[in-house]
C-alpha cells in the first residue's frame, strides 16, 4: 500500500513539474527595435532563428538581426486564467473509504481515476473506476460523475454526483455486485493552466448481493440463500488533475 502511494505521489509531482516548465517564455530583442515573445521552435547557430507566438504566428530571424534573447516568466491573470478552461480531463486520486454495514466498519484503501471532458470552467463529465480493498475485501466501482466547480479563480469548491455499477469481492463467501451511487464536495488547488490539487470529501449507497450457506437439520443438507445488503460508504480523497 505504501508503494502504490509514493507512485502516485512521483506520478504528481512529475505531471506538475511538466507543466510548471510551460510557464516560461522566450523574449527576441531584435536591432530595430522590435520585441517578439514566444517559444524558440528551431535555431540554426550563428544562421538564425525560428520563434512561435502565443497566437500561433510563426517569425524567421537571421542572427544578425538579433541583438539578444532572454526568457521570462508567462503572466497569467489570477481571475481567469488560473485553471483549465476547457478540454479533456484526467483526476487520478487516492484515499480512504470506510463502509457501513450494520453495526460493521471496514477500512479499504481507495485508488481512482476518471477520465472525461471539461465543457467549461464550471462543468466537468467523466466516466470513473476505481479498486477499494483490504486483506479481505475488494470493490471495483465503475461509474460516471458530474462535478460543478463554483469558480473560475485558483481555488474552487466543488459539488459531484455519480453513480454506476460495482463489482464485489469477499474471499469468505459468496458476494455480487450491484448498482451504486455518490454525492462530493471538495476543493480545487490550481496549481497552473492545467494542472490541480483535489481534495474530496463524499457518501456513497452501494447495494450487493450476498449468498449465506446454511445446513437444514430437517432435510439434511446445505441451502443457499441470496439476500441484498444496502450498504453506506463515507471516503476522502485526495489527488491531482490534468
Amino acid at each position: 500500500m505504501k508503494i502504490k502511494i509514493l507512485a502516485f505521489i512521483l506520478i504528481c509531482i512529475i505531471a506538475f513539474d511538466a507543466n510548471a516548465q510551460s510557464n516560461f517564455q522566450e523574449v527576441v530583442y531584435l536591432k530595430n527595435g522590435s520585441i517578439i515573445k514566444g517559444i524558440i521552435i528551431e535555431q540554426v547557430p550563428n544562421v538564425s532563428l525560428k520563434i512561435k507566438t502565443k497566437d500561433g504566428n510563426i517569425f524567421v530571424f537571421k542572427i544578425e538581426e538579433v541583438e539578444k534573447i532572454t526568457k521570462e516568466d508567462v503572466e497569467i491573470n489570477s481571475n481567469t486564467k488560473s485553471q483549465k478552461q476547457k478540454g479533456f480531463l484526467n483526476i487520478d486520486e487516492v484515499g480512504a473509504s470506510l463502509i457501513f454495514n450494520g453495526n460493521k466498519s471496514t477500512p479499504l484503501f481507495a485508488l481512482h481515476t476518471i477520465n472525461g471532458y471539461l465543457f467549461n470552467p464550471h462543468l466537468f463529465l467523466g466516466f470513473g473506476a476505481g479498486i477499494e480493498a483490504d486483506e479481505i475485501t475488494a470493490i471495483i466501482p465503475l461509474y460516471l460523475e458530474t462535478r460543478t466547480f463554483l469558480s473560475k479563480g485558483p481555488v474552487s469548491p466543488y459539488f459531484g454526483l455519480g453513480g454506476g455499477y460495482g463489482l464485489m469481492y469477499i474471499n469468505q463467501g459468496s458476494n455480487e455486485g450491484g448498482p451504486l451511487g455518490h454525492v462530493l464536495a471538495g476543493c480545487k488547488f490550481s496549481m497552473n493552466s492545467t494542472a490541480a490539487i483535489t481534495l474530496s470529501l463524499g457518501y456513497r449507497v452501494f447495494q450487493f448481493q450476498q449468498t449465506t450457506v446454511r445446513y437444514n437439520t430437517s432435510w439434511a443438507q446445505m441451502q443457499y440463500k441470496k439476500e441484498y445488503v444496502n450498504s453506506g460508504n463515507l471516503f476522502l480523497r485526495v489527488g491531482c488533475s490534468f
